[in-house]
Order: structure tokens, then sequence, then C-alpha cells
């Protein structure tokens, strides 16, 4: 920061971001991850507990996990930061667009 000079705080803009391949496949990816993540999970849990099966919420939701990690990291490396950038925002505007529909 120069003395004198006033600081710029308006946000950059962005680049458009040009579709390929790999930005598909890198978003695709991350949406499966967001959806093997904690619902998942959650569901595995829960369905563990319905059937009183130990073993599956023991070995069944650390796996779905773990793949999730996985899918999120070949999204990375597949889709780049654009990839996360578009799924950020995609899902930005999704759960704006469903709270504005929630009853108060």
């Amino acid at each position: 920061m120069t003395p004198g000079r006033p600081t710029d705080l308006t946000d950059p803009v962005e680049p458009p971001v040009t579709w390929t391949w790999r930005l598909s496949v890198g978003v695709v990816l991350m949406v499966l991850q967001m959806l093997l993540g904690w619902p998942a999970v959650a569901l595995i849990g829960s369905s563990a507990a319905w059937t009183a099966n130990a073993e599956l919420a023991l070995y069944g939701a650390p796996g779905v996990y773990g793949l999730s990690w996985v899918l999120l990291g070949a999204a990375v490396v597949i889709g780049g930061p654009d990839a996360a950038r578009v799924t950020r925002r995609a899902s930005r505007r999704a759960l704006a667009r469903l709270s504005r529909r929630w009853p108060s």
C-alpha cells in the first residue's frame, strides 16, 4: 500500500468462463461430491440405526465420506479453479432462490 493513494476496494471483474469438457466434468464431479458428503453419511447412519446394523455405519459412512473427498480432489484436478467458481456461484444462486421461497 502506497501512502497518499486511495485503496481500491471494488470487486475485481472476473473474466468469463469458457466451457470445455474438462470444466463440465469438474462441475459434475463437484456436484456429486456435494451429494455424497454429509447427506449420504446421514442417510447411511439413519439406515444403519433403522436396520440395527452397526457395521453399515462403521464401514459405510467413512467409506462414502472418503469417496466424496476423492471426488472433490478429482474435480479440482480436472476442472481447475473455474469449476470451483462455477459450482460456488450456482450453489449460491440455488440457495438464494430456495430461501426466497421458504415461508417465514
